[in-house]
């Protein structure tokens, strides 16, 4: 039997199936040989074959003990009685793991092959209802807040050399006490991924260290071997700030706008367009991510990529109390990546 659950559609994080997974925990996200389908029934099929060329992007889950019930309930939700959906057990990384797949991948034509292998990137309804998949995002990822465990950071690779960054997703220590995570970060950052196909990474333990004040902290080891693998232009790190604070949004650039190294037009077109969307930009100085080992710095001096921290005002990240006001950041953060993207195609 196996001890873990491959999943790559409708039960992701975000997605209103991964409710089922409540007793699981996700160590990481991957992608494994095969061809993923739309089904046009709204969710996703996955045909994994080894030696293809294309990819299947999922998340991999550690199944609790008593998984005999959680599977039965898995297998009626994908209905295996049909003929389409069968549990299989493959090997992914020496780790034997349960995949609801299909057989025969010619009951599919071309045109219904997802050619990123991500559903994520797919999926019309996350595009469409952003505020809908961070809330279902932000109860799942509540129960890895306090989770302590080997340090993990979940990496979703984008397309487009852009990368989004949520280290105070889940709780972190520092100087030896414990700071509370920073609600929606984590969901921002995914959807960021969905909807313009940045790269997203997020804590999803309780950092020993805390990944914005120290160096030596597998947040960054895992920052540091992802773009040493990939080319990279852009790092946008976000955190989240009280709603005491008088303005929306506090950007951090260095003292004298460094870590932008040079790109000064990014600041320019994130005055612009957070105009666009209402949104009040605070003061450079008032968290400049220089103060200590910050990440944005990090990427800057040691990665040699143009950075920015970002401070988002809590009643901006309050999906489920003010929908308007996340729905306006959401879509401000995403035409900033779509500009950034622009500048260097």
């Amino acid at each position: 039997m196996a001890e873990y659950l491959y999943i790559y559609g409708t039960l992701l994080k975000g997605e209103p199936g991964n409710s089922l997974l409540i007793d699981c925990i996700l160590e990481e996200y991957l992608s494994i040989p095969g061809t993923l389908y739309n089904t046009g029934e709204g969710y996703p099929a996955a045909y994994p074959a080894n030696g293809t060329t294309t990819r299947i992007y999922g998340e991999l889950y550690r199944l609790p003990k008593n998984k005999e019930l959680l599977l039965n309930k898995l297998d009626f939700y994908e209905d295996t009685t049909k003929e389409i959906f069968k549990r299989n057990i493959i090997n992914i990384a020496g780790k034997d793991c349960y995949i609801y797949s299909i057989a025969d991948p010619g009951i599919f034509n071309k045109d219904q092959m997802i050619s990123s292998g991500s559903w994520l990137e797919f999926n019309r309804n996350i595009k469409e209802n952003p505020i809908s998949f961070a809330i279902n995002f932000e109860q799942s990822h509540k129960y890895y807040y306090r989770y302590i465990s080997k340090d993990k950071t979940i990496i979703l690779p984008g397309n487009n050399g852009i990368i989004v960054s949520a280290p105070h997703a889940t709780n972190h220590i520092r100087l030896n006490k414990y700071k509370i995570y920073e609600r929606y970060t984590a969901a921002i950052s995914v959807l960021m991924h969905s909807l313009t196909g940045a790269s997203s990474l997020y804590t999803n333990t309780v950092s020993i260290a805390d990944p914005n004040y120290y160096d030596h902290c597998s947040y960054k080891d895992c920052l540091k071997e992802f773009t040493s693998r990939n080319t990279n232009y852009f790092l946008l790190d976000i955190h989240g700030t009280g709603e005491e604070r008088e303005c929306d949004i506090y950007p951090g650039i260095g003292s004298n706008k460094e870590f932008l190294l040079g790109h000064t037009e990014i600041l320019e077109d994130f005055y612009r367009i957070s105009a666009k969307y209402g949104i009040n930009i605070g003061s450079l100085d008032k968290f400049p991510a220089l103060k200590q080992q910050t990440v944005t710095k990090y990427s800057a001096t040691q990665l040699k990529i143009p950075s920015m921290q970002i401070e988002i005002n809590k009643k901006y990240r309050k999906p489920d109390n003010s929908p308007e006001k996340f729905l306006d950041l959401v879509l401000f953060i995403r035409e900033f990546l779509e500009k950034i993207k622009k500048r260097n195609e």
